[in-house]
C-alpha cells in the first residue's frame, strides 16, 4: 500500500484519487478503482469498459449517463 493510500485509510477514506503534477487540478488516476461524479440526474464516467455496469445501473434508475474523455 501506498503511503498516500495509508494516509488516506487512516483518515477514514476508503480511496484515493491522484491529480496532475504540473497544475493540481486534472484527475490523474484513482488507486484501486473505477471513479464516476454525480451530477444531479447525470452520472460521468472515464471512457473505460468497466463503466458498462454503472451504466447499466443508472439506466435502470432512470439517470443519464455521458462519456468524458
Amino acid at each position: 500500500m501506498l503511503k498516500t493510500q495509508l494516509a488516506a485509510k487512516q483518515e477514514g477514506y476508503a480511496d484515493v484519487v491522484y491529480l496532475d503534477a504540473k497544475t493540481d487540478t486534472y484527475l490523474e488516476e484513482v488507486s484501486s478503482c473505477n471513479i464516476f461524479s454525480v451530477q444531479g440526474k447525470h452520472i460521468r464516467t472515464p471512457p473505460i469498459e468497466v463503466r458498462r455496469t454503472i451504466e447499466t445501473s443508472a439506466k435502470s434508475a432512470k439517470v443519464v449517463t455521458s462519456v468524458t474523455s
